[in-house]
């Protein structure tokens, strides 16, 4: 820390004295509309890399010469312009940079892979380089601005913490003395309205400058230009684009021609467009557009995507229109789920007059119309024809335009795709689709069914990918004479989500929501948030819809009900009913964790109680993870709640409180549980099959037979599922008062989750701690010969027959736990310097800076072998060799023991082949995570080996199998491959492999034992 300290207090004193950046660093002109520095920004002979600095001070350099950060467009021309070649010089590994402008072409810089500080050490310096620009990031707050990175097999933008420190390369801007003059590349151009076009600056011989330029237009009526010297035609006229840069101006004379979009009124909450935006008939495909950008492009990818930031092997990140914010390392939520008119193409183009669709337009187009395949004019299409009676006259054509990914069109004459204007996730956006003449089989059905069929996707397509736009346009309010509401009183529960529907009046139709503005006498008592009313206090209010003049009102009474205590003869009695809920198949109230009331909309790190971020949390604070870089805010190492924000005992009282992750393993363990399935027809023949919730009764002696209810819930994120505010509602997701544990597994904690409350009368004493049963020792001879190197255990860990899962253990524990997290894991511990959780033992990562118990030990000592503890003599886990040596050598076929599922392996040795063992189905486990009775719902094998994947001490090596077909994604993390078994019609049933998880979760082991 004292040498961190010294150098930020040597880096002030340089920017304090304004030395002169030309007394160190010389500029090259490479024919851009900069010159690059020579060198790092503070390179010395003792300092070769240069300093690294946060964004902040490397924003705050004073130079005398007028040098400064590059922006991002800057180094933008240095990528397009210029020539990249990895080589190495005076011993440095980076870029030789040279310029392929004619007159320049002799001129170069070199960009050193200098990494990046962290924490005081220097991080894979002659590998990487990480430079900063000047240019912010779009990520809310102020958190975030870009650097530019780059190895020896690629370049990258990265959307940068601003405390991360980088390298800075400086530039110094071209003299208006030596440009002679500027031109534009258009002097005159003709354009449709609600188009759009780039003009581009020359400077004498130099590349595009229009980094450099400032634009204006003559009339923003008629074109509006934006800073990068796009134009956007917007009324029929004429205007001057004046251009200034390095003290000159040069003038582009546009003509906008007229070129109106027409629109049907099919009945519906919006008037639809005739054509797609760019298209000047129906069956003109039109204009393609990536999501949130306002101009085509040759390439579609996310490389050349407006809002790219970065990507890794398992995600894609944007910084902007993202909802969570643990997605990447060092990226922001901000939440926003909806396109803004600035990214928003056909209000740009259309001056805010048309808009793109949202989900719920596109929603309300396909249930009130009907669909045909149809050709027009040659074109193959849909026809969508309205439903609506005095509107069934009306209808639009869809051409199938396909899509477009990098250069090449997909799904041309088979498929359109449109993209709506809501986001969802931090890739994805909802688009809707069509396939045609196309066989499918959903979920539950038993055979293949053929249809044309028109949906609502947020699938397969990124952000990045060309779609199609058919913009809307809202409703005249003299389409309707009145507005009503179902109901004019509702008694609601507390918590309890109704959604609202608005009726246009004569027609009956269903007012947009988009449409509706919504207000309540009381807030704390309900509100509506995306047509949905929330219950969210008790009392009574008044709710106003308004739309188009015209406004209905309805009032709220909401009640809190109070559940009745069950005793299962466990350690706490458990409710009834959700908290909220007065009966038991009612989901009751959803609240974030920690926070003792719900709220209207969305749940999100924005209106978290106790902070936006997981590295600012103000409560319930556990200090950074292993390998989390960035600053935290003081923990207080508090993982249960607080009386005073557990949900249950605030709102209930007299003993009531949410259970802990203890009392969750109790109620899972001592009884049993029941799926309740809801069975729904889908036409004749085929039937789908949903999960509704868990009957779950004690087996505890003396109360067998009673029992309670918990229902499939769901959960309530930061955005919309389609057109619910609630998402998958087939699952159970419940709170503990234990930071982390959920009864469906782990969750952001600001998400609204459900609450089943327990009665503990000690409620005011510590919450009791409940143990496992310890682990079950050998009592038979288990040892199988296969005719391998070791002798393999007949049975699991704890097991006393081939079919039970037996016991599950973390790596390097020994016992069992009620639940397996990071902070109760035995080889982990805090240090100091900084505040983050490391692994005090078995580590061999020297990426987890300043850790102080690294050993360099990748294999387990037998004092913490699981296997070798509980059953003694020779026993112990088994190694990534014996592990690989088991398939390579032997025959696995799937099978059924004893009702439970997994695989019989045979030895393929001569004089063993008679020899078997089987390994049943399992599961890891990373939080209270719930598991059921049922063997079938195991469909994939997880056994640890006694390493560490090597090179990374978070993760141990598993022996991991599941019957996925190869090439699809089985959801392991995998590091290694192996060939996958295939039967003897040349059928692929799965994937045996030696992949790796983390070391924390619980596992199961299967011994092994030497000859």
């Amino acid at each position: 820390m004292r040498k961190r300290v010294l150098m930020f207090a040597l880096a002030s004193l340089l920017m304090s004295l304004c030395i002169p950046a030309t007394a160190q660093n010389e500029f090259v002109d490479l024919g851009l509309s900069v010159k690059w520095g020579t060198v790092n920004m503070g390179t010395t002979d003792l300092r070769p890399f240069g300093w690294y600095w946060t964004w902040a001070d490397a924003m705050d350099i004073k130079t005398t010469d007028g040098s400064r950060l590059a922006t991002k467009a800057e180094w933008n021309e240095l990528l397009d312009y210029c020539t990249w070649e990895w080589t190495e010089q005076d011993g440095k590994a980076g870029y030789l940079i040279t310029s392929n402008i004619d007159g320049y072409k002799d001129r170069s810089i070199f960009l050193p892979a200098s990494g990046w500080l962290q924490d005081g050490q220097l991080m894979r310096q002659h590998t990487y380089g990480s430079y900063w620009t000047s240019t912010p990031g779009v990520q809310p707050q102020g958190g975030s601005a870009y650097g530019f990175n780059f190895m020896s097999d690629g370049i990258e933008w990265h959307s940068e913490n601003r405390y991360s420190e980088q390298s800075v390369r400086m530039v110094i801007p071209i003299s208006d003395s030596e440009i002679t003059g500027i031109r534009v590349d258009k002097e005159n151009i003709t354009m449709s309205q609600h188009t759009t076009a780039r003009l581009n600056v020359m400077a004498d011989g130099r590349c595009n400058v229009n980094s450099a330029c400032t634009w204006k237009s003559s009339d923003e009526n008629v074109v509006s230009v934006m800073d990068d010297g796009l134009i956007v035609a917007k009324k029929p006229g004429e205007c001057v684009i004046t251009v200034t840069a390095f003290g000159k101006d040069a003038k582009c004379t546009v003509n906008v021609t007229p070129h109106e979009m027409e629109f049907v009124d099919l009945g519906l909450g919006v008037l639809w467009a005739t054509c797609n935006l760019g298209a000047d008939n129906p069956s003109d495909y039109g204009d393609y557009y990536a999501w949130a950008e306002i101009e085509t492009k040759d390439y579609y990818n996310w490389s050349s995507y407006r809002y790219f930031s970065t990507a890794s092997e398992f995600r894609t990140y944007v910084d902007k229109y993202t909802t969570d914010g643990s997605v990447g390392f060092l990226l922001k939520a901000d939440n926003l789920d909806r396109l803004e008119d600035m990214d928003d193409v056909a209000s740009v183009l259309s001056d805010g007059e048309w808009h793109m669709p949202t989900a719920q337009d596109f929603e309300e187009l396909r249930k009130n119309c009907s669909w045909e395949t149809v050709t027009v004019k040659g074109v193959k299409g849909l026809e969508i024809k309205s439903n609506v009676p005095g509107y069934k006259d009306k209808k639009i054509f869809i051409p199938f335009a396909g899509c477009m990914i990098d250069g090449q069109a997909e799904g041309l004459g088979q498929k359109y795709y449109l993209w709506s204007s809501t986001a969802v996730g931090n890739n994805n956006s909802q688009y809707f689709t069509v396939w045609s003449d196309t066989f499918t089989r959903r979920r539950g059905l038993r055979r293949p069914v053929v249809y044309t069929y028109a949906e609502l996707s947020q699938g397969d397509k990124g952000r990045y990918v060309g779609m199609n736009v058919r913009p809307v346009k809202r409703l005249e309010a003299d389409k309707f004479s009145s507005i009503s509401l179902p109901d004019e009183h509702l008694d609601l529960h507390y918590g309890e989500i109704r959604k609202m529907v608005v009726s246009m009046i004569p027609s009956g139709l269903e007012v947009n929501n988009g449409n509706i503005v919504w207000s309540t006498t009381n807030a704390d008592v309900a509100a509506v948030t995306d047509g949905f009313l929330t219950a969210v206090g008790t009392g009574s209010c008044e709710i106003t819809a308004r739309s188009e003049g015209q406004e209905v009102k309805m009032t709220v009474t909401v009640t809190l009900p109070r559940p009745e205590p069950v005793d299962l003869g466990l350690s706490v009695k458990w409710a009834s009913a959700n908290l909220g809920a007065s009966d038991p198949k009612e989901t009751g109230a959803y609240f974030a964790w920690g926070e003792t009331s719900p709220k209207a909309g969305h749940y999100s790190g924005k209106n978290y109680k106790f902070g936006e971020y997981s590295n600012q949390w103000t409560k319930y604070n556990m200090g950074a993870d292993v390998y989390i870089i960035g600053h935290y805010s003081e923990p207080d190492y508090k993982e249960t709640l607080d009386l005073e924000d557990d949900a249950a005992a605030v709102l209930l009282g007299d003993g009531w409180r949410m259970p802990t992750a203890d009392e969750l393993w109790e109620l899972r363990t001592k009884c049993t549980w029941k799926k309740v399935m809801d069975t729904t027809k889908i036409g004749r023949r085929d039937t789908e099959i949903r999960l509704k919730g868990y009957i779950i009764t004690s087996n505890v002696p003396g109360y067998e037979g009673r029992s309670i209810y918990l229902p499939a819930t769901g959960f309530i994120s930061e955005y919309m599922i389609g057109n619910d505010l609630v998402a998958n509602k087939e699952s159970l997701n419940y709170w503990t008062a234990t930071m982390g544990q959920t009864l469906g597994g782990g969750d952001n904690r600001y998400r609204g989750l459900n609450i089943r409350p327990v009665l503990d009368q000690r409620v005011t004493a510590e919450r009791k701690k409940l143990e496992p049963e310890p682990i079950k020792p050998l009592t038979h001879d288990a040892k199988v010969d296969l005719g391998l190197s070791v002798l393999w255990a007949d049975c699991n860990l704890g097991a006393d027959n081939p079919w039970e899962r037996g016991a599950r253990v973390a790596w390097g524990e020994t016992t069992q736990k009620t639940y397996y997290s990071l902070y109760n894991y035995k080889h982990a511990k805090v240090f100091s310097a900084p505040k983050r959780w490391t692994y005090s033992k078995y580590t061999e990562d020297v990426n987890i800076d300043h850790n102080p118990y690294i050993d360099m030990k990748t294999h387990l000592d037998l004092e913490d072998d699981a296997a070798h503890v509980n059953w003694g003599g020779d026993w112990r886990m088994p190694t990534r060799e014996e592990c690989r040596e088991l398939f390579e050598k032997c025959k696995w076929t799937e099978a059924t023991v004893n009702g439970v599922h997994g695989y019989k392996i045979t030895s393929k040795v001569p004089g063993y082949k008679s020899n078997s063992i089987f390994l049943p189905y399992t599961s890891v486990w990373f939080f209270a995570q719930f598991e059921d009775d049922d063997p079938s719902r195991y469909d994939a094998g997880y056994y640890m080996t006694s390493e560490l994947e090597p090179g990374f001490t978070r993760n141990c090596v598993v022996l991991s199998f599941d019957p996925v077909k190869a090439g699809s994604s089985s959801g392991h993390d995998k590091r290694d491959y192996y060939d996958p078994i295939i039967d003897e019609d040349g059928t692929i049933w799965s994937n045996i492999l030696l992949s790796s998880y983390s070391r924390t979760v619980g596992a199961f082991i299967r011994p092994v034992c030497p000859k």
